[in-house]
């Protein structure tokens, strides 16, 4: 699986093997003279100096080279339980980062610090830049004395938009989860206790709110990293973006109908069992 600045690396390579010159590539792909002299000049590297494209600049380019950059989706799970749904569409890093610009900032940092350091860890990975670098996202820090489960919330971040703003920093999923949302939490958990690769997942929670009674459907992109250095206790940074807080994400609107359990069959379930 390709991280993005090897990506990057990849279409601009394949750029330079285009037999046009600059002004006619500039024509037919649509970009300017001046992105193309930076992509030809500047290396791939994170922050300044380097050729940090915008979406717009990538999907141009992909275009132009053909490649098709629709979603690569990789699995499928849902859990239904006594007050809520949750319906997971795990993605691939490659297509999926290239929704939300805050997360694969994110994302690059985890990458940038990992190649600086050869380990990452509490010690290295600074949380508020994190949250700085995702203004728009919930962004949060789990961990659990059992490997096989993440059910302890070291940091709730940014949760204006969930249950009034209450801070969940110190308990655990118990607190407010029901047995679909801690299903789904472990099996991310028993994933990223086996491997280091990050976890990007469309979602679908949908549940009864105790607090209004209302039933709600969150939509989200979401990204799962271990950030725990080897020997620690395994540490998990969780960072989500509503749909509505990205035009981009409209997509998720398009992958999740095509699996989504609808409150009625909820209903079925419980009835029947």
């Amino acid at each position: 699986m390709l991280g993005i600045t090897q990506y990057l690396r990849a279409l601009i390579d394949a750029i330079e093997r285009h037999p046009f010159a600059l002004s006619d590539l500039s024509r037919k792909s649509g970009l300017s003279h001046a992105t193309l002299d930076r992509i030809r000049h500047q290396p791939v590297t994170l922050g300044a100096g380097g050729f940090n494209p915008t979406y717009r600049t990538i999907r141009e380019l992909e275009k132009f080279l053909g490649i098709d950059s629709q979603l690569n989706v990789i699995g499928r799970q849902a859990h239904v339980g006594d007050i809520s749904e949750n319906l997971k569409i795990r993605v691939g890093l490659a297509s999926g980062l290239w929704l939300d610009e805050q997360i694969r900032r994110a994302h690059d940092y985890l990458e940038f610090l990992h190649a600086e350091n050869g380990r990452l860890g509490l010690d290295i990975v600074d949380y508020d830049f994190v949250v700085e670098q995702c203004p728009d996202c919930a962004i949060h820090l789990l961990t659990s004395e059992d490997p096989q489960e993440m059910t302890s919330i070291l940091r709730w971040g940014n949760a204006g938009d969930y249950r009034g703003g209450r801070d969940f920093s110190g308990g655990t999923f118990a607190d407010f989860a029901d047995s679909s949302f801690l299903a789904c939490i472990q099996e991310d958990a028993s994933f990223l206790t086996s491997t280091d690769i990050p976890l990007l997942t469309i979602h679908s929670r949908a549940g009864e709110w105790p607090e209004t009674g209302q039933w709600v459907d969150r939509r989200f992109l979401r990204y799962l990293a271990k950030i725990s250095a080897p020997g620690e206790q395994v540490t998990v940074i969780a960072i989500r973006r509503l749909k509505e807080r990205n035009a981009g994400l409209a997509i998720i609107d398009t992958v999740l109908n095509q699996f989504r359990l609808s409150k009625s069959r909820q209903q079925e379930i419980a009835l029947a069992n």
